[in-house]
Formats: C-alpha cells, sequence, structure tokens
C-alpha cells in the first residue's frame, strides 16, 4: 500500500521537481561526503604529521644529548621541552618499563600491557592524547624516550570546514540558480508549456499561445515540431468546426423551412417507417398519442395511408380520406441517395367542403326565386342570377360588367345610389324600397336590401351583395288589409280595427287601471257643408277634421271613422280631467275655419265621453254608453239654441 502511494505522489509530481531536486539533492549529498573525508583526511593528516613530530623532537633530543654513564643534562633537556608546549609528559624508561628520568609532566604508572603497546609500535593515541616512543642507544644498553603530547583540536578543522563548506554552498547555490533558471528556460519551461497544452488540447480557448523558438537543439526542434502539429490540428479542427456549423446551418435550414411549410412533411424508409417530420405533420396527426418518428406510418393512420399510396403518389397526387372525416392529397419524392421518401401531405378537407360550400351556394345563387346581384369594389356588376336577369329583361351576360345603373330602368334606383354607397360604407347594410320596369313593361315594387361582402380575410376589399324582393304580392296584401282596418277617405281606423284596438287595451289590466276612455263625436253642420257645397267639399272636411283629430291624440291612442260624420276616440293611461281637457281642445279645433275653393267652411263636434277603469265592462256597452252620452250634449246644444 505504502509502495502504491509512493507511486502515485511519484507520478503527481512536476518533471521539474522530478529532475531538479534529485540532482540537488545528489550534488549536497556528494559534497557533504566529500568534506566530510576530507575534513577525515585533514585530522589524520594532522595527527600524522604530529606523530613525525615528535619524533624528529626525540631524534634530536637523543642526538644532541646522548645518554651516558654519567647521565643525562636534565636541565638542557627541560629548557629545550619548554619550547614545545603541547608536550605534556616526556620521560626515559627502560626497556623493560621502568621510569629512569622524568624530563617533563606527572608521573604516571605503566602498566605491562600499557608498555608492551608502546613499545611494540612507535605511535600510540588515544581520544585525546598521542604517544610517541623513540629507542635510545646507549653504551650499556637500550632506553625508550616516551613522549605524551596533547592531541590537536579537530574543533578548529570542523569550523574551517563549515566555512568551507558555506562558501562553496554560497557559490554552488548561485551556480545552481544560474544553471536552473538556464535549464528551466531552455528545457523545462518548453516541457512545461507542451504539458499545459497537452492537458488543454482538447479545449483550445483555454489553451495558451505558443511561439516558436528560434533555437535548433532538440527541445526547440520538439517544441516547434508540437506546435506545427498544434497549429495544423487547429487547422483542421477549424475546418471541422467549420463544416459542422455549417452543416447544422443548412441543417437548421431545412428543418425551418420544412417547419415553415404548411404542408405536413414526412420522410419515411422504404418500409414506411417515419425518420422525420415537421410540427404540421404532428398537428395533422395530433390524434396519434404516441411520438411520430419510428412509427408505421399505415398502423399510425389505421391503414388508411399506406406506403402502397406513396408509391402511387410519386407520379401523380392523389386523395385519400383519413379517419373518415378528413381528405388529405399527397404528393411523393424518392430521395434515391438514402432510399427514403419525401411525402407533401395537404389536408384539403377545408377546401373540399369549401368548394362543396361554393358549389351549393353557387346553386342556391342561381336557382333562388329572389333577384340577386353583386356588384365589385369598383360599382362592376360581377355576378347575376337567372331571376336578376328575367327581372331587368336582359341577358345574363349582357349585365356582367356593366354599372347597376346601366341596367337599372328605374331612375328610383340611379337617385338613391348616392344614399346606398355611403350607407353600405358606413353601417355595411342597406334596406329599402324602389320601384322597377320590369321587362314585361309592368312596374314592380321592389325591397331591396344591401350588404357587405369581404372577398377574403386578408383583403380589405369588399363586394356588395343586393337581393330584390318583388312586392307586388305583399303591396296587394298589404293594401286588402289597409282596406280591411282601415277608412278609404281619411286613412283613420275603421269599425274593425278600433274593436280589435279596444279590445287589446280592455285585455291589459295596467291600461285599465291607468285610466281608459272613449270619445264619441258627431259633427254638427256637416250635413249642411256637404249640401251647400258638394260631396267634394264634405270629403275635404273630413279629411280636415281626420287630421286634426290625429294631431291631438298620442301614438297609442286611436282615431276611428264608423259611418259618415261619426267619430271615436280611444285615449288609454289618461285620468278623467284630463279627458274633459282634450275634449274641450279637440273641439275648440275643429270649430277653426276649413278654407276649400276659397270658401272658409265651420263645423262644430258633439262629443260624448265615457271614462272607465273597470276591466269587466263590455266593449259595446263602452260604445253604446258614449254614443248616448254624445246624444245628451247634442239635444242640450238644441235645447240651448
Amino acid at each position: 500500500m505504502s509502495k502504491s502511494l509512493l507511486q502515485r505522489v511519484f507520478w503527481t509530481i512536476s518533471l521539474r521537481v522530478k529532475v531538479l531536486i534529485p540532482v540537488l539533492f545528489t550534488v549536497i549529498t556528494l559534497f557533504g561526503l566529500g568534506q566530510f573525508f576530507s575534513t577525515m583526511q585533514s585530522i589524520e593528516m594532522k595527527t600524522l604529521q604530529q606523530i613525525e613530530r615528535l619524533k624528529s623532537i626525540g631524534i634530536r633530543l637523543t642526538h644532541s644529548y646522548p645518554l651516558t654513564n654519567a647521565g643525562v643534562n636534565v636541565d638542557a633537556i627541560r629548557l629545550g621541552l619548554d619550547l614545545i608546549p603541547e608536550l605534556t609528559h616526556i620521560a626515559i624508561y627502560s626497556t623493560d618499563g621502568q621510569l629512569r628520568v622524568l624530563l617533563k609532566g606527572a608521573t604516571i604508572d605503566v602498566s605491562k600491557d600499557s608498555w608492551q603497546k608502546m613499545t611494540q609500535a612507535d605511535s600510540w593515541q588515544t581520544d585525546t592524547e598521542l604517544i610517541v616512543t623513540v629507542v635510545i642507544p646507549e653504551q650499556e644498553g637500550e632506553a625508550v624516550l616516551v613522549m605524551k603530547s596533547v592531541k590537536t583540536d579537530i574543533t578548529l578543522f570542523i569550523q574551517k570546514s563549515l566555512y568551507h563548506s558555506i562558501l562553496f554552498l554560497g557559490a554552488f547555490l548561485v551556480v545552481w540558480m544560474v544553471f536552473y533558471l538556464t535549464f528551466n528556460r531552455l528545457v523545462l519551461n518548453p516541457i512545461s508549456q507542451l504539458s499545459i497544452v497537452m492537458q488543454q488540447v482538447t479545449n483550445r480557448h483555454q489553451r495558451d499561445h505558443l511561439n516558436r523558438k528560434s533555437g535548433r537543439d532538440e527541445m526547440e526542434l520538439l517544441f516547434n515540431s508540437f506546435t506545427h502539429m498544434l497549429e495544423r490540428s487547429d487547422a483542421k479542427e477549424d475546418h471541422v468546426i467549420y463544416a459542422l456549423r455549417k452543416l447544422n446551418a443548412e441543417k437548421d435550414f431545412a428543418n425551418k423551412v420544412l417547419d415553415t411549410i404548411r404542408f405536413a412533411t414526412l420522410v419515411v424508409d422504404s418500409t414506411g417507417v417515419i425518420v422525420h417530420h415537421n410540427k404540421a405533420a404532428e398537428e395533422l396527426f395530433s390524434e396519434h398519442t404516441g411520438e411520430l418518428l419510428d412509427t408505421d406510418i399505415k398502423a399510425m393512420t389505421h391503414g388508411d395511408l399506406t406506403i402502397e399510396a406513396i408509391f402511387e403518389s410519386l407520379t401523380l397526387p392523389r386523395n385519400v380520406t383519413f379517419n373518415m372525416d378528413k381528405v388529405l392529397n399527397i404528393h411523393s419524392t424518392k430521395l434515391p441517395e438514402v432510399n427514403r421518401y419525401l411525402v407533401c401531405i395537404e389536408n384539403i378537407t377545408e377546401i373540399e367542403q369549401s368548394t362543396e360550400r361554393h358549389r351549393v351556394a353557387s346553386s342556391v345563387f342561381e336557382n333562388n326565386a329572389e333577384a340577386m346581384m353583386i356588384v365589385d369594389c369598383n360599382n362592376l356588376i360581377s355576378m347575376v342570377n337567372s331571376a336578376m336577369a328575367t327581372l331587368i329583361g336582359l341577358d345574363k351576360k349582357k349585365c356582367i360588367g356593366k354599372t347597376p345603373q346601366q341596367v337599372f330602368a328605374s331612375q328610383q334606383f340611379n337617385q338613391l345610389s348616392t344614399s346606398i354607397e355611403l350607407s353600405l360604407n358606413r353601417y355595411g347594410f342597406w334596406q329599402g324600397e324602389i320601384s322597377q320596369i320590369a321587362g314585361d313593361g309592368r312596374t314592380v315594387p321592389l325591397l331591396v336590401k344591401a350588404s357587405q361582402i369581404a372577398r377574403s380575410r386578408n383583403s380589405d376589399k369588399v363586394d356588395y351583395f343586393y337581393m330584390f324582393s318583388d312586392l307586388s304580392s305583399v303591396k296587394e296584401m298589404e293594401r286588402l288589409s289597409y282596406l280591411a282596418h282601415h277608412d278609404a277617405l281619411t286613412g283613420l281606423a275603421n269599425r274593425t280595427k278600433l274593436y280589435l284596438m279596444m279590445e287589446n287595451a280592455l285585455s291589459d289590466p295596467n291600461c285599465i287601471r291607468a285610466g281608459f276612455a272613449i270619445l264619441y263625436i258627431d259633427l254638427d253642420g256637416f250635413k249642411l257643408v256637404n249640401d251647400k257645397y258638394g260631396h267634394d267639399a264634405g270629403d275635404f272636411v273630413l279629411q280636415q277634421v281626420a287630421s286634426r283629430m290625429l294631431a291631438q291624440v298620442r301614438i297609442h291612442d286611436c282615431v276611428a271613422r264608423l259611418a259618415g260624420d261619426e267619430f271615436v276616440i280611444m285615449l288609454r293611461h289618461i285620468s278623467q280631467q284630463d279627458v274633459e281637457g282634450f275634449a274641450q281642445r279637440l273641439t275648440e279645433d275643429l270649430s277653426q275655419p276649413m278654407i276649400f275653393c276659397g270658401q272658409s267652411m265651420f263645423v262644430g263636434a258633439s262629443i260624448g265621453i265615457n271614462y272607465s277603469t273597470d276591466s269587466n265592462t263590455d266593449l259595446g256597452q263602452l260604445l253604446k254608453q258614449a254614443d248616448s252620452a254624445m246624444y245628451r250634449v247634442k239635444r242640450v246644444k238644441k235645447e240651448q239654441a
């Protein structure tokens, strides 16, 4: 596990650390080892030099002051030894280790083992001392000169070595920094840039810019080659991106074109499976709850649309019925490059229905008993039906392209043209009556209805539709109805209409509660006018009386002429006091002179009033009571006369 961890740590370390740190560690380690061995060697050499120096001192002593039977000149030797301060002990021993002469220092006990070690080698050392022995020949035998000296202090050597090491390390660090910067610039930076770029090679937008190197060494050649490779790779990527963008743009354009086509468009394979479609197809087949892609068109349309029908529509478009209520027009094109078929499906249900409605409307227009005409926005006739052609006595083809004023013999229509046009433009409708001379020469009363019809939803232009209804029979019925309910001379209501209006009033409880009055009027002096001035004057007087009565009543009241010079006025929603005031005003109005052919004629009026608020009153009884009241008024007038 630790080995695996070390491997992971090693692979996460950068190349700069992998290269420079081991080199730095190796150099420092080698320098430390070399400095250590050099210091140890210097110490050892210094010790050897000290030993040799002691030996040379001993030899000089033995040569300068030879031992004799008479002894050694101790004072002379000591005087010379004082000049050598590092000597701590010097003595002459016999060969068996017995002290003979102590020249310097304190007496030391020399054991047998120690003496053997000192005599076996001419030098011997401990951690702090050096012992050198020199054999002194003498006349009677040999003696041994033993010198003990303080070992040279190695601290100075170590300090000196450390000082040199520090100087070396300082110089080494300076050289190392120069080397590092040079190596970093020439080797590591290019490799680092290559590493970074290799990591960013999949995302060129985050990639650092690489500048070509001017050198010719291997690293710079490698760097330049890699830069060239990236440039070519980027160029290829740019080309691929451009091609993909262009392809996507073309694909998006094609999809948008397909989506903007109002026809349902499908791409199917040779087995009838849908591989592509536009939005119009989704709307057309909205009843299909699943996804259209990868769906068999035959299964989706419940067998109404098959691959065989698609094959047949390659040459000529054909219609199929879908779901029993939709009529589809299919046109197919083969795509040989991909062995697929482009199928354009137009829902012509509305077109078929519109065509059928147009056929029915044309049939209704042509076969209608009413005369019909369509005038365009330029006031030119664009269509007429057979009834219209018969009415104006012209062939239909001769009417087309002419103005209505050119085909109508009636000046009344031509005079109303401006009013009709103004009403159509302002309200979109006009209705009125005109008289037209028909093809057989008779004058026909016509009810004209004109209206605007829009050409299309998106057009501001409109046409005008005219329908002419023959009112001859209607007018005759109206005339007969009028004669059945009105007096022919005065235009007032006759007895029949009076009874109808009285029945309606009596059946209305609100009318009875508000007050209901019957005024029975007989003209005074009418017979004299009729006998003196003739029947024309009498008729004129009756018409003037009728006109004055109508001027006094309200719109919901009724004025009727029963016979001769007898009139009845029915007043509704009126109080008894107002009835009396009305009768007074009417009497005064009728007493005013009437001028006929320069002659002033006068008549009076006897008015009988029957006022009631009882809904149970009989109609005949009301008139009878009013008639009785009128005769009482006449009798009073005669008595007063």
